[in-house]
């Protein structure tokens, strides 16, 4: 996440939000694209349909971009005709036809808010879709003011974009997968809230959640297996742990 794409003039933990939004949204749009067969479902998502693919061919050149080169200095956004935005907002002798990658802040919300609408119109709702962010403790320092702000700026968009789902009655799913002791080292505004809403605890073996890594490994036992087993499969019966195991 370029630091160029931090917006200015707001709080430093909101600062990497929308550019959050963005990367999910175009992660969207590629799920849209290119891996659920059932789309377009009906009209109104053949045409928002349409206007994402024109946009992401014509900012990326493929409709399947990669995501680690979204914000690919290079890369020119073409915003005109296929999203609406607020032409004030554009800098001087900027085209909506051609914005620059390193002016992509300028005119970010709006975008995200076009892409918001397109993408939710052209989900099925008979599907469910996930996007997961994992290994977000890679390169963790709990005194890097930077690295906790784009950590809180992720978790801030997916709350939002969570909840645009379920306005919209879709089933998207964005999960962050993050270490207690660096979501406990994170302090922002609407911390409390998403702790109480949308946080999920799971450990390995504990009495303080029923949700632990030793009973999310029981039900994938059980899924792979249930073809050819009547009785659960319990952890006991893949390991033994009267025996001493490995550090790792």
């Amino acid at each position: 996440m370029s630091d160029k794409q931090a917006r200015i003039g707001i709080p430093d933990f909101d600062k990497f939000t929308h550019s959050w939004k963005y990367l999910i949204l175009l992660t969207a749009s590629k799920i849209i694209l290119n891996y659920d067969n059932s789309l377009p479902y009906d009209e109104s998502s053949m045409n928002c349909m349409s206007k994402i693919e024109q946009f992401v061919i014509d900012t990326y050149g493929t409709r399947d971009p990669d995501v680690t080169q979204v914000f690919t200095p290079s890369k020119n956004l073409k915003i005109k005709p296929h999203f609406q935005i607020d032409l004030k907002v554009l800098k001087a002798g900027m085209s909506a036809e051609q914005v620059s990658m390193n002016d992509l802040p300028t005119i970010i919300q709006d975008l995200n808010a076009n892409l918001l609408d397109y993408v939710m119109t052209c989900l099925n709702p008979e599907h469910d879709y996930f996007i997961c962010f994992d290994q977000l403790d890679l390169g963790f320092d709990p005194n890097d003011p930077n690295y906790n702000n784009r950590l809180i700026g992720l978790l801030l968009a997916c709350r939002d974009i969570n909840l645009a789902a379920r306005q919209w009655t879709k089933n998207l799913f964005i999960v962050v997968f993050l270490r207690d002791d660096i979501f406990d080292n994170l302090h922002f505004e609407d911390k409390n809230k998403i702790t109480e809403n949308f946080l999920s605890l799971i450990e390995w073996d504990t009495p303080r959640t029923n949700k632990s890594l030793k009973s999310l490994m029981e039900k994938r036992f059980n899924s792979v297996f249930s073809n050819n087993r009547t009785e659960q499969i319990l952890w006991e019966d893949i390991f033994d742990e009267t025996k001493e195991m490995p550090g790792h």
